[in-house]
């Protein structure tokens, strides 16, 4: 047979058999996909759903129980009062001396305004339980001297003293920020009230800057952890590290570093 004649006739086969199996196979469409959460569409919230911006006063407190939960959170507890806007971050501590008692933390985003100008700013909250997670009550810890705080992270020694760790930073002139502070609060009610934050260790410099400026010191990732250990000589010593991003870079010289550090302290304080 002629080739020009046999290469139609090919993909006239082939063409074909892809359409019989196609017709005897189910249609992807058949299938249901899983079923998706309360989560995935923020535009379209349904009745049961609060549509808040995140703007929490300073000194926010609010309480959470059963009868403020959302339908569509479908037995999940919602810890935060300032609306469906994202929440992220978590950590999560228990009491070693009261299984009942939780808390945890994460990300509020909040929103100011600067006259016409929307300012988001990233602040650190925190929520108890005193009764194994009926009812919660969430804070705002304070962030004086700082504006931000983040990436949350906590930990009870073994009189059930709180600490809450972040990184902590300014906002700087023309937009900027200022390298990030590793900090430790402190709450001796388990989590309902909190100590201004105390620097462990100290940013530098801005986040953005020009060329010739630094070095850059960007302490993130920080986590703390207390020593449990009863029979340790060093019971209930804190243990804060942190990864220090150090960079410097101008015409003639540069430089980056990436080491982890640890801060130890036997009151939170010092």
């Amino acid at each position: 047979m002629n080739k020009a004649r046999l290469l139609p006739l090919v993909l006239l086969l082939v063409a074909a058999s892809w359409n019989a199996m196609a017709a005897d196979g189910p249609s992807p469409t058949e299938k249901p996909g899983p079923q998706k959460s309360g989560f995935y569409d923020f535009w379209q919230l349904s009745p049961d759903d609060s549509s808040g911006v995140g703007t929490l006063p300073q000194t926010a407190n609010c309480f959470i129980g059963p009868s403020t939960q959302p339908a569509a959170y479908a037995g999940n507890f919602l810890l935060d009062c300032d609306g469906e806007t994202p929440h992220n971050e978590t950590t999560i501590v228990v009491d070693p001396n009261n299984p009942n008692h939780v808390v945890g933390g994460f990300h509020s985003y909040r929103l100011f305004f600067n006259g016409a100008t929307v300012v988001e700013r990233v602040v650190a909250a925190a929520a108890s339980t005193f009764d194994g997670g009926q009812t919660w009550h969430e804070v705002i810890p304070p962030v004086t001297p700082y504006q931000f705080t983040g990436d949350p992270a906590l930990a009870f020694d073994s009189n059930g003293r709180l600490f809450y760790s972040n990184i902590a930073d300014h906002e700087g002139p023309g937009g900027n920020f200022t390298g990030p502070s590793v900090v430790v609060a402190s709450s001796n009610d388990g989590g309902v009230t909190w100590s201004n934050p105390v620097t462990v260790a100290s940013g530098h410099t801005a986040i953005t800057h020009s060329v010739g400026f630094g070095p850059n010191i960007f302490n993130d990732k920080e986590y703390i952890a207390a020593d449990a250990n009863g029979s340790s000589p060093f019971h209930d010593r804190l243990y804060v590290t942190w990864t220090r991003f150090a960079q410097f870079f101008s015409p003639t010289a540069s430089f980056f570093a990436s080491p982890i550090n640890v801060a130890v302290s036997d009151d939170g304080v010092n």
